[in-house]
């Protein structure tokens, strides 16, 4: 099972003032919830942690070591990333620890692969939903689950049901749930009455 290291400072100080300090020296205040114990505080280089998820996903496996062994190692995963909405730079993280051998609640990206039938034919995607909320052990988590529409035709849709999951992954979401849809345009609807009605 893959995880990636994370060097980390614990901090005690946890009022606004500081944490714009931490802002201002280039590193980003954090906190890691512990399952019913006190959450630890600390404060991470940005840097590092946008290469990990930026090269292996959002799903991956963290394993903060911290500076002056202050605390024992932690094993978890980022739950939410605030971001300055301007620089973009990091403004909070979270994470969740994580316990290997229990199944989490994770989002997963969905890749939609080929062109359907249905657009072929003139017809109009809707993707409605990008990713899937799914069940699994850490190390089973998918970085990404590919969905074939190529056999999605004119007026049908696509449902949570009917993505194949890799072995291990179970739904959390309703299974009629609607993914994509592909609706024929107005005047292609039009066009096809007027044929039927040309024929009769």
């Amino acid at each position: 099972m893959e995880t990636n290291t994370l060097s980390v400072r614990e901090r005690s100080n946890m009022g606004k003032s500081h944490a714009r300090k931490l802002r201002r020296s280039g590193q980003a205040p954090a906190i890691a919830y512990t399952g019913g114990n006190d959450p630890i505080h600390f404060e991470l280089t940005p840097g590092p942690l946008l290469k990990i998820l930026r090269d292996k996903g959002k799903n991956t496996l963290l394993t903060l070591t911290f500076d002056g062994g202050s605390v024992d190692d932690q094993t978890v995963m980022l739950r939410e990333l605030q971001r300055d909405p301007v620089s973009r730079d990091i403004l909070h993280a979270d994470f969740a620890l994580v316990d290997v051998n229990e199944p989490v609640n994770v989002s997963v990206k969905l890749s939609y692969d080929g062109r359907p039938i249905g657009m072929v034919q003139g017809g109009i995607a809707d993707v409605i939903r990008r990713d899937i909320n799914v069940r699994c052990l850490p190390a089973d988590i998918p970085r990404v689950i590919h969905v074939d529409v190529t056999g999605l035709g004119l007026n049908q849709a696509l449902h949570v049901g009917d993505v194949q999951l890799p072995e291990g992954v179970e739904f959390v979401d309703d299974v009629k749930l609607t993914l994509v849809t592909i609706s024929a345009p107005a005047g292609l609807v039009e066009d096809d009455e007027e044929g039927e009605e040309g024929e009769a």
